[in-house]
């Protein structure tokens, strides 16, 4: 998929994540102004689980519905433990693929941190906790529960795996994101 255009707006790129549901792209957003931050974001582009094959939204019309209930409702996600979604939906153009464009969030993942520090603090761990879990708290509040899509997992147990989230360790202001 390298260096196709997502909804004639997004430059896939490298892929930086993959899983069940789908691949995690970095990309280009054309429509951000050149040298912005918001210029470079995650794409994630929704596959048929675990085949890899591309879902045929012209024949699942209820998945659609789904897909799109999960979009409207990412789209009301504001909370500083959650990506903030730039666009998403059903690219037709991309033969009916469904897509999430994110913030691109550049930084160490849990898994790198735990990896080097394999003994992590114990109020690192609480920290890392409590944000988790105000993050599903703001998204639930806001109607979504992750488990009632066949595109968007349930919560991840590795909450920063490339392939299951965005969210990546700050290590300057010791937060993830």
């Amino acid at each position: 998929m390298s260096q196709e255009l997502v909804d004639g707006r997004f430059r896939i790129g490298q892929v930086i994540g993959r899983g069940n549901m789908g691949e995690v792209h970095r990309a280009e957003d054309l429509h951000a102004p050149e040298g912005s931050p918001e210029r470079t974001v995650a794409v994630k582009t929704i596959l048929r689980s675990r085949t890899g094959a591309r879902i045929d939204t012209g024949d699942d019309a209820k998945a659609v519905q789904r897909f799109s209930r999960e979009v409207r409702i990412t789209r009301r996600l504001r909370h500083p433990n959650l990506t903030r979604l730039v666009a998403g939906g059903i690219d037709e153009r991309a033969e009916g693929l469904p897509f999430l464009a994110m913030e691109f969030l550049d930084g160490e993942t849990l898994r790198d941190l735990v990896e080097e520090e394999s003994q992590l603090p114990v109020s690192w761990a609480a920290a890392f906790g409590a944000q988790i879990a105000a993050g599903l708290a703001a998204a639930h509040a806001a109607g979504s529960s992750g488990s009632s899509s066949p595109f968007l997992p349930p919560p991840p147990s590795n909450p920063t795996s490339p392939s299951s989230s965005p969210a990546s360790w700050n290590s300057s202001t010791r937060r993830m994101t």
